[in-house]
């Protein structure tokens, strides 16, 4: 029995070049029973990226029938190709020009009804982003996270998912870091659901997951972190919110907003940590707690604005959490962040 998303995949070139560089492709058939790929991927992206040897093996594990491609031919044949064009169109805003690659692979995944695409361009505003934020489906998922689930499923051990994830990294030039990689799954599938159409999504598959192949996904995890390499710590100042608000570095603030912050670090983290299922925005939970601890609505507005990760180039994002926090009444939860703060001020 396997979890619907394993059905197939759609590919996008990077994938091919990270995985069968590193000969590790193998993973992709431990997570999906086919893949295909879309032939312009093949005759320009791959021609212009991949050298001829590289080129040769891709095309060298067609003949297993595991990789198919798709040309246009194949989708006139099948009556999908007008479906193809209007499904790329549709994305072709974002995904136009060195993206078309990426628009490719997910129109085909939309007119084929293929369950999931696999890129590794995780950049902001790129194919895996959208997915995740913005599309209800396909499925979108990078190498490492391929990687990770077949870790989780006990088709690898920690010392051979270590292994593997030095090899795409290492011979593909990444600079990926096993933690940040971790920690960037668990927070797609267990932090806090935003409202977006992926967010609810991801966290019931996830669910599903672990029923069908009865696996304790914290444990694994936990098992797996304790073999992960020691990372080196740099000492600079924190880059982005989040890392200022996991971070101990100092805010850069007046000093009459210092304690107001820092509550909000000691919450923010303290609901990372224990993962409720809040069904709302965490900042909705922070606001009615710090509502609770005596600041003013103005306050805590500019608070969240100014610290809060998801109100970064949303301007309502703020006004929003504040208005809504009465709606949260969580009365142990609520509780426990109130106590969190106090404690910390004694």
């Amino acid at each position: 029995m396997t979890v619907s998303c394993f059905a197939s995949a759609s590919l996008d070139t990077n994938i091919l070049i990270h995985l069968w560089k590193a000969e590790n492709e193998d993973m992709l058939g431990k997570m999906f029973d086919k893949a295909y790929v879309y032939q312009w991927l093949l005759d320009v992206e791959l021609r212009h990226h991949a050298e001829e040897s590289l080129i040769g093996r891709i095309f060298d594990a067609m003949d297993t029938g595991f990789l198919e491609p798709v040309d246009d031919r194949a989708l006139k044949e099948l009556g999908l190709y007008t479906a193809f064009r209007e499904a790329y169109e549709d994305i072709a805003m974002f995904f136009s020009g060195p993206d078309t690659g990426e628009g490719y692979a997910i129109a085909l995944a939309k007119a084929f009804d293929i369950p999931a695409v696999v890129t590794d361009d995780t950049k902001k505003d790129g194919p895996k982003w959208y997915l995740n934020l913005r599309a209800q489906k396909p499925f979108g998922f990078s190498s490492d996270e391929v990687l990770l689930i077949s870790f989780l499923k006990g088709d690898i051990t920690e010392a051979e998912y270590v292994q593997k994830f030095r090899s795409i990294n290492e011979i593909n030039g990444l600079n990926w870091r096993p933690k940040v990689c971790v920690d960037r799954f668990e927070r797609r599938f267990f932090g806090e659901m935003v409202g977006a159409p992926g967010s609810l999504r991801d966290h019931r598959w996830i669910d599903d997951f672990a029923r069908v192949y009865q696996v304790n996904i914290g444990a694994r995890l936990r098992s797996l972190r304790s073999c992960l390499p020691v990372e080196t710590v740099v000492k600079h100042s924190p880059r982005t919110r989040e890392e200022w608000l996991l971070s101990d570095w100092p805010f850069d603030c007046s000093q009459d907003k210092v304690q107001l912050w820092e509550s909000y670090r000691m919450i923010y983290r303290f609901l990372r940590q224990h993962q409720y299922s809040l069904e709302v925005s965490a900042d909705i939970v922070i606001a009615r707690v710090l509502d609770m601890l005596g600041y003013h609505p103005n306050e805590i507005e500019e608070t969240i604005a100014t610290l809060a990760p998801q109100a970064e180039n949303n301007l309502m994002y703020h006004k929003l959490a504040v208005m809504q926090r009465k709606n949260f009444e969580n009365e142990q939860i609520l509780v426990k962040c109130c106590d969190v703060v106090r404690s910390c001020k004694k």
